[in-house]
């Protein structure tokens, strides 16, 4: 593993340089909403959104019919324009299916001709966090046993990028290992309020987090979603647990910077460790090989599969301490397409950086420290790679990256 520092660059050209990320407006962590499931929202056909809906009627076991049948399954799905996300919405029909197999017609005993049974209704919702556009897919589930029991209700979410792919809590907020922080979010919520088991424990809700699909998106945070009688009674219901994206960020965030201020870095850190992973070489001012254009590639990707850029926006990302040469027309992951448009492309392995401590230098600038990752957040082969370090200079009101090591 080989270490090397940042060359500092001249300060008339670090005066010239602005931090343009976008910030989010910071955002506290909100009181649960603990309601009851609503009623499905009903879907024209077609959606303005994009989609049109189907009704289906299955019989189990297979092969019987409603004569027949000791368990029923009626759905309604959504029907996307994107091929992607009509293979996530599939994926979930199995899933349920093999669910009612093993688990609920074992349990259904048919009287007369009443059939026990599920039903299952959607609504879709989008989003437009920093991160990028996604499109959540709320699928409400009531199950019936019996003519005049109590029905079961349950939700499963989908969180699809604007590809069509599934995406993990890990994924849609960069944090690789987010059960912790949201688990200690919910606790913080819980804690003093007599509704909830006086015995849970943090860890407890921690192991009961389903960040696959008992989440959804929303324009500044998320909302995570526990089934009935996991942190309080039954009678209570399923219960909601609403949160901004800061409510995620590090510890050191809010007592040594803001959460402004480490949306507007964010982008630059990550930029930097997709630079420096391939070969373990930290930055320096005239970068060697592809590190300038993985640089500008990762800088507008922020963990998407591709994007496309204009020209003048992906050469803004290439700026201090990068500003002493321009990057390639082309290169690993980048397109120059020739009608003023750059098509950025995800390249493997991908790198990432967790950030886990910052502290502020006697002449204003500031010190992150973290772990360069191997891997996107949410993937199961994500792990650490190397330790490594960032230092930033303050600007005006925001800061900009002065060097980047790899220990």
């Amino acid at each position: 593993m080989r270490k090397a520092l940042f060359a500092i660059i001249s300060p008339f050209l670090a005066a010239l340089l602005l931090c343009a990320c976008a910030r989010p407006a910071e955002q506290p962590v909100t009181d649960a909403a603990v309601t009851p499931l609503p009623a499905p929202e009903a879907t024209a056909a077609p959606s303005k959104d994009g989609y049109t809906s189907e009704t289906k009627t299955v019989y189990y076991p297979e092969g019987s019919d409603e004569d027949t049948a000791r368990f029923m399954l009626e759905l309604r799905l959504p029907v996307f324009q994107n091929a992607a996300m009509n293979e996530a919405v599939a994926e979930y029909e199995d899933e349920l299916n093999t669910r009612i197999t093993a688990e609920q017609l074992p349990l259904s005993e048919r009287e007369g001709s009443f059939i026990p049974n599920t039903r299952v209704e959607f609504s879709v919702f989008r989003a437009e966090p920093l991160q990028g556009e996604y499109t959540n897919i709320m699928f409400t589930e009531t199950i019936s046993f019996l003519e005049d029991g109590e029905p079961e209700r349950g939700r499963y979410l989908i969180v699809l990028d604007s590809d069509g792919n599934e995406q993990s809590l890990a994924s849609v907020s960069g944090l690789y290992y987010p059960e912790d922080t949201v688990a200690q979010q919910i606790w913080n919520i819980i804690a003093d309020d007599g509704s909830y088991y006086s015995d849970l424990t943090q860890e407890d809700i921690a192991e009961r987090l389903d960040l696959y699909n008992g989440f959804s998106v929303g324009d500044e945070g998320y909302t995570v979603y526990l089934p009935a009688g996991t942190v309080a009674d039954e009678s209570m219901g399923e219960q909601e647990f609403s949160f901004g994206q800061s409510a995620l960020y590090p510890d050191f965030v809010g007592d040594v910077i803001t959460a402004d201020e480490y949306a507007s870095i964010l982008p630059m850190l990550n930029a930097a460790a997709a630079a420096c992973g391939p070969d373990f070489t930290s930055l320096s001012s005239i970068p060697t090989g592809d590190q300038g254009v993985a640089y500008c590639r990762e800088y507008w990707l922020q963990g998407r599969d591709h994007r496309t850029v204009t020209e003048e926006e992906y050469r803004s990302a290439y700026k201090f301490p990068l500003s002493s040469a321009m990057p390639p027309e082309s290169g690993p992951g980048v397109e120059f397409t020739g009608d003023g448009s750059v098509k950025l492309t995800r390249v493997t392995p991908f790198y990432g950086f967790q950030s886990e401590d910052a502290m502020l230098t006697d002449d204003g600038g500031l010190t992150v420290t973290g772990v360069l990752m191997s891997g996107a957040p949410g993937a199961a082969d994500a792990a650490a790679a190397a330790a490594a370090s960032a230092e930033f200079i303050k600007l005006g009101d925001g800061y900009c990256l002065n060097s980047f090591e790899i220990m």
